[in-house]
């Protein structure tokens, strides 16, 4: 019985005559998935690398900073270029901004550094501002080392991103980016709820 079916293979293998329409309709939706797939893939990248240059952009004039106490405006406004430089639709984009410092045992090697926050503001309230035990629980390994009291500015930007095509991806993919620059000019970047 297994003889006739290996036999009945190998013929089928070893055959020269066809139709090319059998062909075709066996490889045609294994071609289409795959080229699917890649224009889905490719987007993605495109998106992450897009926010990833968004956020840089945010983080450079955030750190070249000298006129004074910034406030929830101007990190809207923020927002807002974000969403300008990403495309996004309203709602599909967020930011994150922090200016965080090393309290103590800032050394490279030690376990027992501490992170300290001077403010923190979103400009979305599903994920609120920072708080010194997020930044000490989830971002000690992220935030680069620094001398103690060097003032950092954390920009996070979150991106949602939706496939164009469904290829089996989860429906609610997020971008997430991190940048941590020092201030340029000035030892910090000042807040203040009233500007």
């Amino acid at each position: 019985m297994m003889h006739a079916i290996f036999t009945r293979l190998r013929h089928f293998r070893e055959s020269t005559r066809g139709s090319m329409s059998a062909e075709l309709a066996i490889v045609l939706p294994l071609l289409m998935g795959w080229i699917g797939t890649s224009l889905v893939l490719f987007d993605g990248y495109y998106q992450r690398v897009v926010a990833q240059k968004a956020a840089y952009t945010l983080s450079d004039l955030l750190s070249r900073e000298m006129d004074g106490p910034i406030g929830p405006d101007y990190i809207d406004g923020m927002g807002n270029v974000f969403a300008f430089l990403t495309e996004a639709e309203a709602g599909q984009s967020e930011i994150r901004v922090s200016v965080v410092y090393c309290i103590e045992h800032c050394a490279a090697d030690d376990p027992e550094r501490r992170l300290g926050i001077d403010w923190s503001y979103s400009t979305d309230s599903a994920r609120p501002a920072l708080t010194e035990s997020d930044l000490n629980d989830d971002y000690l390994d992220v935030i680069p080392i620094a001398a103690q009291s060097d003032r950092q500015i954390v920009v996070e930007s979150f991106l949602d991103f939706e496939p164009i095509l469904d290829v089996g991806l989860k429906d609610d993919i997020v971008v997430e980016v991190m940048v941590v620059t020092r201030p340029r000019f000035t030892g910090q970047l000042l807040w203040n709820w009233g500007a």
